[in-house]
């Protein structure tokens, strides 16, 4: 799984670098606003490079937020659902209506993985900057940029906690793929996971009781939950999953597969935080989406 890990960052930091580098405008589409809460950002490549959209939580009414020629993924919902941020090899922010497009970070190293902090005021996410990934934080207009981490080894997939004291990510620096948090200054790294496997991509529950994240333990990629200190690990399932990420209420997650030959968007309900349920495909199509993201839950 590391060497599988380390092709895909390749693959991606490669397309950055040539398609971020020919950031035109694309045809514009039809680009709306959404008024409910059951809205899922996601990336695509149906437009044949790589873009930013929306769907309806039942997967319809699917519209592209970013409409450029190049290589947009990582998609990361502010606080207040008006704004998603995003890599296209810096990290950048658009409105949901698809303008305000503004680029945050400017460095000549590729910028990805952003994660917006749950009083929408700082942004974390992964930079080669520093010659290797390391994991670094921001002011949300761009200002005040941190290094958190500083090792040899590669550092990603950011999670704050809902409440906004620890940030959780994934780490190669033990031999395999292990969860770590650590206070939002980078201070206070604890491994929470300690197993022959790799486990990746850990992304807190809303009540910030447990994780999903996905491991290969049983030599494949699956989803699984766990507690906030790592123990009770808890399958969800034998298809294979990655990039998962909560419903706001806790009552289900969002992840891509694929399961069904090309990568797709599924939804699956948990029971209790734990317990898998139905599971609901959300895109069906030849191209492949990911990385989806539920937008925060707001009072109407």
């Amino acid at each position: 799984m590391q060497t599988r890990i380390t092709l895909i960052q390749l693959l991606i930091l490669g397309s950055l670098l040539i398609l971020g580098c020919n950031r035109k405008s694309a045809d514009p589409e039809i680009i709306s606003d959404n008024r409910d809460n059951e809205v899922i950002a996601f990336t695509s490549d149906r437009t044949g490079g790589g873009d930013i959209y929306v769907m309806e939580a039942d997967g319809s009414n699917p519209r592209r937020i970013t409409t450029y020629n190049g290589v947009e993924h990582w998609p990361s919902w502010s606080p207040d659902g008006n704004r998603i941020a995003y890599s296209d090899g810096d990290i950048r922010v658009i409105n949901l209506n698809g303008t305000g497009d503004t680029r945050l970070t400017t460095h000549t190293a590729p910028d990805w993985e952003p994660a917006w902090s749950p009083d929408g005021t700082r942004i974390a996410w992964s930079s080669m900057r520093d010659g290797n990934a390391e994991m670094y934080v921001m002011s949300a207009d761009g200002s005040n940029k941190i290094r958190l981490t500083n090792n040899t080894f590669t550092d990603g997939y950011p999670s704050w906690s809902p409440d906004g004291s620890r940030i959780a990510f994934s780490t190669d620096r033990d031999g395999n793929w292990e969860i770590y948090v650590m206070d939002t200054d980078g201070t206070d790294q604890v491994r929470i996971t300690n197993n022959d496997s790799n486990e990746w991509r850990a992304v807190w529950s809303p009540d910030g009781n447990r994780f999903v994240l996905t491991s290969d333990q049983s030599g494949e990629d699956l989803l699984y939950v766990m507690n906030s200190d790592g123990s009770g690990m808890i399958g969800l399932g034998e298809e294979p999953g990655i990039n998962a990420t909560w419903k706001p209420d806790g009552t289900a997650i969002i992840f891509n597969s694929n399961r069904t030959g090309n990568s797709e968007i599924f939804l699956m309900e948990i029971s209790g935080g734990m317990v898998p349920g139905a599971i609901m495909q959300l895109t069906q199509d030849d191209t492949d989406d990911s990385h989806p993201v539920w937008k925060p839950e707001q009072e109407m």
